[in-house]
């Protein structure tokens, strides 16, 4: 059994009707852009799409509209006051890339960032 199969996995596949397939390693390299999570909460005049970017500030963050792509863009400026081992992770930075639902008006929107959450808030059409 290889390092990145996983035998429940096959056995939940098998018993609901699926084959057991085999783990693909790309998985596993995509690490941490694959966990980040991301929210679209919507209600009656506004979407917000909010995601988690710990360890930044509001200046480290850059968040831009390109046709209807959200792009979301974090890097650390300085060091002060950051742990030696995540100094690298934070200056090497974050790029997200999001599309927009069609419902919403690209140009009107706001964000705030706190305590490691950005939420982008957009107007409905």
């Amino acid at each position: 059994m290889d390092w990145n199969e996983d035998p429940f996995e096959d056995l939940v596949n098998s018993f609901f009707g699926g084959r057991p397939q085999k783990r693909k390693n790309e998985r596993f390299t995509q690490g941490e852009e694959e966990e980040r999570n991301i929210d679209f909460i919507e209600d009656e005049n506004f979407t917000h799409i909010v995601f988690e970017i710990p360890g930044y500030t509001k200046k480290d963050i850059l968040v831009v509209i390109k046709g209807k792509t959200l792009e979301v863009s974090a890097k650390k400026s300085s060091a002060t006051n950051i742990k030696e081992y995540l100094i690298s992770k934070l200056q090497q930075g974050v790029s997200i890339s999001k599309n927009l639902p069609s419902n919403v008006q690209s140009s009107k929107f706001t964000y705030t960032y706190k305590n490691g959450i950005l939420e982008v808030k957009f107007n409905k059409k």
